[in-house]
């Protein structure tokens, strides 16, 4: 007998489907050690060939692999992951803590930068040394170390190849800014950030909001660190809400600028919108982030006359429920980029993306005080993932 939280989910997918938001819904659950269903019926649709670079902290690139490339299951998007690229050092580099922790987060992480299991397992071809081979090798790209985002991507932009950014899609403003003149100068479709937005629940909410209406909003997410968990809420309310952010002060931050701790402690930044109309009073919203609790993100936006609460829950372990939930739907807007060579976001809300976090984090790191997005030509996102706070 199913229980109610199977019911409320499956209502609410029929909900989004009347709306016009969920697509291609896949139905049963995987089993192992069956011959591929590609391979069983002949399947051999003409998919899109693309590639994912790089495998560090911040990267999502064996969970899109996994909804991309499952085995088990016929395509579910218009994409075949073929070639993969990771730093040949395991990214030691990238953690900064003791030995003994240093080690345990390169174990805990080992499943999902594992050559094997690309290869063997979700059927990767390509398992490259040199990331700017793989350009011969790919109808288009998945630049999953946002650290080295704009030397990963440059390669590809140059060759036209269509490009996902992972969040939080650069580390300074500047590569930030180069990245989006790159892609205008060779007419290369980009497309950026962060798979929460795109959950079918938000884009029901989306869809009852009037940006021009909106008054002020409250946001909240988990969070393990501040560079990779962050994104997730801060883009969230970009794509709710609309608009510029201009200053963000950002209280909780008890570590070094330098250092990401993985479980920090509760975050709650201020965001200052720019003003739209001179009638009108500047929007102002609250994102908070919180360490231990289910994975969870919500929204409350306050318009003119009512109030839009929309939540959004984690389904257990992974299959093919949690696929269409979380990765799914993020992932078939990237396939329909890469294919129309149209992209969702233009060059503004891109860099407005970037300077939001890099604002939010330097007040952060400076106790607080209100940052403006003048102040952040020099700052820089954490370049270590550390032990704790």
């Amino acid at each position: 007998m199913e229980g109610p939280e199977v019911i409320k989910r499956r209502q609410f997918i029929k909900t989004a489907v009347a709306a016009g938001t969920v697509t291609g819904l896949a139905a049963g659950t995987a089993e192992a050690h069956k011959p591929a269903l590609r391979t069983r019926y002949n399947l051999k649709p003409d998919l899109l060939r693309v590639g994912m670079v790089g495998l560090g902290p911040y990267s999502h690139a064996m969970a899109y692999t996994q909804a991309i490339n499952e085995p088990e299951l016929p395509p579910r998007t218009n994409m075949e992951v073929v070639a993969v690229w990771g730093r040949e050092d395991g990214y030691l580099s990238s953690f900064k803590g003791s030995d003994t922790w240093k080690q345990k987060r390169m174990a805990e992480l080992g499943n999902y930068m594992s050559i094997e299991k690309f290869k063997n397992t979700l059927g990767v071809q390509n398992i490259v040394k040199d990331y700017e081979k793989m350009v011969k090798l790919v109808d288009a790209v998945f630049i999953m170390d946002p650290p080295d985002a704009l030397n990963l991507a440059r390669p590809f932009i140059e060759a036209r190849k269509p490009v996902f950014i992972n969040r939080p899609v650069a580390w300074n403003i500047k590569d930030a800014r180069e990245i989006v003149r790159l892609a205008k100068e060779y007419d290369c479709p980009l497309i950026t950030g962060s798979c929460v937005p795109w959950m079918n629940e938000f884009q029901v909410a989306k869809s009852r909001i009037d940006p021009e209406k909106v008054q002020h909003y409250y946001i909240d997410g988990s969070t393990a660190n501040f560079g990779s968990y962050m994104p997730h809420i801060l883009e969230t309310a970009q794509m709710l809400v609309g608009g510029k952010v201009i200053r963000c002060s950002t209280h909780g931050v008890t570590w070094p600028a330098d250092e990401d701790p993985l479980s920090i402690p509760p975050v709650m930044t201020h965001l200052e919108y720019e003003k739209t109309a001179d009638d009108r009073e500047a929007v102002i919203g609250v994102a908070s982030t919180w360490f231990g609790q289910p994975y969870r993100n919500w929204a409350k936006v306050h318009l003119d006359r009512d109030v839009v609460e929309q939540g959004v829950f984690w389904e257990g372990d992974r299959g093919v429920d949690h696929d269409e939930h979380l990765w799914l739907p993020f992932l078939r807007v990237i396939g329909r980029t890469f294919e129309t060579d149209r992209s969702p976001e233009d060059g503004d809300y891109i860099l407005n993306k970037v300077s939001t976090m890099l604002m939010a984090h330097k007040s952060g790191a400076e106790g607080g005080r209100p940052v403006g997005i003048d102040e952040i030509e020099s700052h820089s996102l954490p370049r270590y993932e550390t032990e704790k706070a």
